[in-house]
């Protein structure tokens, strides 16, 4: 066993920790900028947002696809199977959600200056399963079970609804 012996979903989860931290710098520093030139911003609040798996995107964006996917090839890991293994967190199911993700998208894309507010729900998408004498359930998607790099959770900030 070495260090490097641990899971394609931990693997994913420590890129995309090591993502967010150069994310995290420049927001701040487009966040510093955008207040000195007293731009105005877009707000949107929904109750559903339906986005892209952010692993690729910011690798994408961030010009490092190459990079990574030799760095991982080192250890041992396909950067395709990586991607697979990134948690979903889509939370809505409804069209709504996928027109205020692919919103959101845009406005970055346009460089717009935005803030997107939502819920943060305890469970995601529901899923359905059926048993052995053909039963459905609906059992609800754990997406904040295993954590989420993506997100700043800010616990001292909650509003009972």
């Amino acid at each position: 066993m070495t260090r490097f012996d641990f899971s394609n979903f931990g693997c994913a989860q420590a890129t995309a920790y090591s993502l967010r931290d150069r994310t995290i710098e420049s927001w701040n520093d487009t966040n510093l900028f955008l207040k000195h030139q007293n731009a105005k911003y877009v707000y949107i609040f929904s109750m559903e947002y339906q986005l892209e798996r952010f692993l690729k995107t910011q690798l994408l964006n961030n010009d490092l696809e190459d990079t990574y996917r030799e760095a991982l090839a080192d250890i041992g890991y396909n950067l395709e199977n990586i991607y697979e293994d990134e948690v979903e967190f889509n939370l809505g199911s409804g069209l709504c959600g996928r027109i205020v993700g692919e919103y959101l998208d845009s406005l970055a894309t346009l460089n717009i200056p935005s803030w997107g507010y939502g819920l943060r729900y305890e469970y995601g998408l529901f899923l359905q399963e059926v048993d052995e004498v053909g039963e459905v359930t609906e059992v609800p998607t754990q997406w904040l079970e295993k954590g989420n790099p993506w997100e700043l959770e800010r616990a001292e900030i909650m509003y009972k609804v």
